[in-house]
């Protein structure tokens, strides 16, 4: 059924979506049109992917499996700068006023000398995102976790006068770790232990998560009394 929704919608794409959408059954039909925050088409396309439930699981397990193939450095980032924006695009469904409250540089007065960025300062949570996985590159991943760390580390001790009553580090990691060579599975429980460790000495909350819905569901709920 999945393989026939898309078939039909293709080719209503093709046609420049002039006429009526016939999905071919009963109940399927054309969304309303929303913005893609992306940097190219295969991005965008993932994202309306997450935001469908039928296809949140397939999304989910496309993007471990990319990033599990390819341990490219540009790869790297630019599949955290999707998980980012799949986070985002969640958050603002359920509360559009945090918008300007995403991807914010630490250049200003109150913090002086920081020249990192969080992920999201709200009213009530400042957060950054990490990435982290068994890989023969997880030394840079550790090195990116840590840089994070440090970010909220100024929100907390530096800033007297932030609003921020909680700094969240979010640990990305595949839930399903049986594809993984088993020495390299035994390198990244050490060190995401121990960045679940100094995360706790620093102040700072560690959240592990495996999908966005879930780092955006902690943020909603965190700040929906705010």
């Amino acid at each position: 059924m999945m393989t026939l929704a898309l078939e039909r919608a293709l080719e209503y794409a093709e046609s420049s979506f002039e006429g009526a959408f016939s999905g071919g059954m009963h109940g399927l039909s054309v969304g309303r049109r929303r913005r893609g925050l992306g940097k190219s088409m295969a991005h965008i396309l993932q994202q309306a992917s997450s935001l469908t439930s039928s296809l949140s699981s397939v999304h989910s397990e496309a993007l471990l499996d990319e990033d599990e193939v390819d341990d490219d450095p540009v790869a790297y980032e630019l599949n955290l700068g999707q998980l980012r924006a799949d986070i985002q695009e969640r958050v603002l469904g359920i509360l559009p006023r945090l918008r300007d409250r995403f991807n914010l540089p630490l250049h200003t007065q109150a913090m002086q000398g920081a020249r990192g960025s969080l992920f999201f300062a709200g009213n009530r949570m400042a957060a950054s995102l990490a990435k982290i996985k068994p890989s023969k590159q997880i030394s840079r991943h550790v090195d990116g976790a840590k840089s994070r760390l440090w970010d909220l580390h100024f929100v907390k001790h530096k800033v007297t006068d932030a609003p921020q009553s909680k700094c969240t580090l979010f640990i990305w990691t595949p839930k399903d770790l049986n594809r993984f060579d088993p020495g390299l599975i035994t390198e990244y429980e050490q060190n995401l232990e121990d960045l679940q460790r100094q995360s706790i000495e620093d102040g700072i909350e560690p959240h592990v998560f495996y999908g966005a819905e879930e780092a955006a569901a902690a943020i909603i709920d965190f700040e929906r009394a705010a």
